[in-house]
């Protein structure tokens, strides 16, 4: 990638290099009307820094699905608002009986209660080890894991049994996790028979990409790293080829810069919509700093080698000098010193 950035460079200066020759062919034809040329101009090399960031959409396209099985018959009392949900968290209510948000990819599925085993309980342990508690460990119901449900039954202020009804609890894949509710939906009032789909989830990894202006594609390449930025999270990826679509909008997948997935256990963070944008900070030309001079002052020579012309007494001597970046006009080199003069316009001194 950073000989792409190499080569991408000596085209623009070649580019701006032509530009300039084109411009001096240009001004030699306003001689003076004595038939003699302008006096050569030059410019100081001067310390300076280059840098240049831009901010780019990105979007986050998401799966999203039904999810949260109702098994309760009653009257919806309560419906959560959208948004993320950890474990414990109230999701709604039937008849005021909570219905709760647990880790687990298998539903709960029958009443949990003292002697039983099987992975639903596993679930169940692992979720009350996490709200602090002390449950049995595997997949046994035993004392232990009946003493933490009392006591999380005492804390929430419900009747204390010992014993979870099913219903009560809902699975959720990965939490914390963000839900989508829909009011109009599930109206406060309506009577639920059991079966009824309650939220929307997503499923599977987001797919992102970043969304360009024609412009931002003549500044942004391929293989180029990018910081996607999200509440208090900032995931990296890379960039792949732009493609335009029969739209016009102009789009590039982004990949994980590591790893399988680019925003990994906190993909859980996004909202449940099927399209998030999100921003995406990326560096057009690395931030660094030395010895700068009018890009105009940079001359080309036939094999490709850059070089200035510098002021020395009556006569300029040529200096091959290595260009390590260029900005609006600017260009960071080496091979010089601070406070030489460089040709930039005019025919060099002999």
């Amino acid at each position: 990638m950073k000989a792409k950035r190499v080569q991408l460079t000596l085209l623009i200066v070649c580019a701006l290099l032509c530009a300039f020759w084109a411009g001096s062919v240009v001004s030699r034809a306003g001689m003076t009307n004595d038939g003699s040329n302008a006096e050569p101009t030059y410019a100081k090399v001067a310390k300076g820094a280059l840098g240049k960031e831009a901010h780019i959409t990105v979007m986050a396209q998401q799966e999203i699905r039904d999810f949260g099985i109702n098994r309760l018959a009653g009257t919806l009392t309560f419906l959560a608002a959208s948004g993320e949900f950890k474990t414990g968290d109230v999701l709604y209510k039937v008849d005021g009986q909570e219905v709760l948000a647990l880790p687990g990819t298998v539903p709960f599925y029958r009443d949990l209660a003292r002697g039983i085993s099987g992975e639903d309980v596993a679930q169940l342990n692992v979720a009350l080890r996490e709200l602090g508690f002390s449950p049995d460990e595997g997949s046994e119901f035993g004392a232990r894991t009946q003493s933490a449900v009392r006591q999380w039954q005492e804390n929430r202020g419900h009747p204390v049994t010992g014993s979870i009804m099913l219903g009560e609890v809902i699975a959720i894949p990965a939490l914390p996790a963000a839900l989508t509710f829909d009011p109009t939906a599930h109206i406060l009032g309506a009577s639920l028979g059991g079966g009824e789909p309650m939220f929307k989830m997503r499923q599977g990894e987001p797919q992102f990409k970043v969304v360009l202006t024609a412009h931002q594609l003549t500044m942004i390449g391929a293989d180029v790293p990018i910081a996607i930025s999200y509440q208090d999270l900032t995931w990296h990826g890379i960039i792949g080829q732009a493609t335009t679509g029969e739209d016009g909008q102009i789009t590039a997948p982004v990949t994980p810069a590591e790893g399988t997935s680019i925003c990994a256990q906190d993909c859980g963070r996004l909202p449940a919509s099927a399209a998030v944008n999100l921003t995406g900070l990326v560096t057009i030309v690395p931030q660094q700093s030395g010895l700068t001079v009018p890009i105009s002052a940079l001359q080309l020579e036939n094999g490709g080698n850059v070089y200035v012309m510098r002021r020395a007494g009556s006569a300029d001597e040529k200096v091959p000098v290595k260009l390590l970046g260029s900005q609006d006009g600017v260009a960071l080199i080496t091979g010089v010193n601070d406070g030489d003069e460089v040709l930039i316009d005019g025919k060099a001194k002999q």
